[in-house]
């Protein structure tokens, strides 16, 4: 997918997640512009192993080392970085860090829309999830719609569930 729709992708994801939960932010608007700008980070840095994408031309010599060694959507890819992402906000509850982890995600979930899909699991396992065949380049305002619509209803189901408990206390 192309960095414009990985750029729509996570700004949208980061919309939703500020849209929905706002409250929980230390600062209305600091917070808010926060996790809108992680999520853009996050949602652009995974292509980093790639020398032409938005990260990887200004930081080329690190752009192509990872290229060398990986190859695209290999370590930049893996879902396994989700859970120091995790981690990393339960401890600090910065919202730059929990926009930058929506949109990793989404970048995630958008290639794994792809007929190229993504190694979820790398390095423990190369194999790729793919959940369309749809290619790159083809179906990238589709998979941006997809994608969009799918995490505006995750973020609607994450937060119905932190309002209704299934397991009262």
């Amino acid at each position: 997918m192309q960095g414009k729709y990985h750029f729509v992708c996570a700004a949208g994801a980061g919309a939703a997640t500020v849209a929905i939960f706002h409250n929980e932010f230390s600062s209305l608007y600091l917070g808010s512009a926060l996790v809108l700008v992680g999520s853009i980070v996050g949602g652009l840095i995974p292509d980093i192993d790639s020398p032409t994408s938005a990260f990887g031309k200004p930081l080329k010599p690190v752009s192509k080392l990872i290229n060398k060694a990986f190859g695209h959507r290999t370590i930049t890819h893996s879902g396994l970085w989700i859970v120091p992402l995790i981690l990393l906000y339960l401890y600090t509850k910065n919202e730059f860090v929990l926009g930058y982890l929506i949109g990793f995600v989404s970048h995630l979930f958008s290639d794994t829309l792809t007929s190229g899909g993504i190694p979820w699991l790398y390095p423990l396992e190369k194999k790729r999830l793919r959940l369309t065949r749809i290619k790159s380049g083809d179906g990238d305002m589709l998979l941006t719609i997809l994608s969009i619509a799918i995490f505006v209803l995750g973020n609607f189901a994450v937060r119905y569930f932190m309002d209704n408990p299934i397991v009262s206390k």
